[in-house]
């Protein structure tokens, strides 16, 4: 019961994380919008569909165990699998649109900074045009942008090295844009 419980709060943890770095992001889904489908479909005007950006496969080949995909909305994918520990792993996908480019993606940084420390923030240099990554105990979350796309790798679980995790699924998500 305890492993549930905490599972289901590292599901949480990525939820509000993501949703604190992403600014405008909607916490509701859409209405009409399945949050538990995860055949690839038509993503958000103008941006690149994130179950086609890191797939299952791939999401479960970074983290080494069987993951489930299920999409909230069209611009989210996520991928969860057993705890491991007290952690559940998981892998969750945002693209959304920065009209600013890489101008939108260093104010969330500083964002970041301001809200984590110094420390917990890291700078990606050779990853699109830009990217950081965040990781707080757990949980990190590496953003990334590309032109005026944005994606945002949520990694949560008992990783050796979650920013290289999420590292892996972004290079294959930028190479993909």
């Amino acid at each position: 019961m305890r492993r549930v419980a905490l599972a289901a709060l590292a599901g949480v943890a990525i939820l509000v994380a993501v949703a604190v770095l992403t600014p405008g992001t909607p916490t509701e889904p859409e209405a009409g919008v399945s949050t538990t489908s995860t055949a690839p479909r038509d993503a958000a005007p103008g941006l690149p569909d994130p179950c086609r950006l890191v797939t299952e496969t791939e999401a479960e080949a970074a983290l080494g165990r069987d993951m489930d995909a299920s999409r909230e909305g069209d611009s989210s994918c996520s991928y969860s699998g057993p705890p491991d520990g007290a952690v559940a792993a998981s892998v969750r996908i945002d693209v959304l649109h920065l009209p600013g480019g890489v101008d939108d993606l260093l104010r969330q940084r500083d964002d970041a900074l301001r809200a984590v420390g110094v420390g917990a923030v890291v700078d990606l240099p050779g990853l699109g045009d830009a990217a950081f990554a965040t990781t707080l105990g757990d949980l990190t979350l590496l953003r990334v942008v590309r032109g005026q796309v944005g994606v945002t790798v949520g990694v949560a679980g008992n990783l050796a090295d979650p920013v290289a995790v999420a590292q892996q699924l972004a290079g294959l998500a930028v190479g993909r844009m």
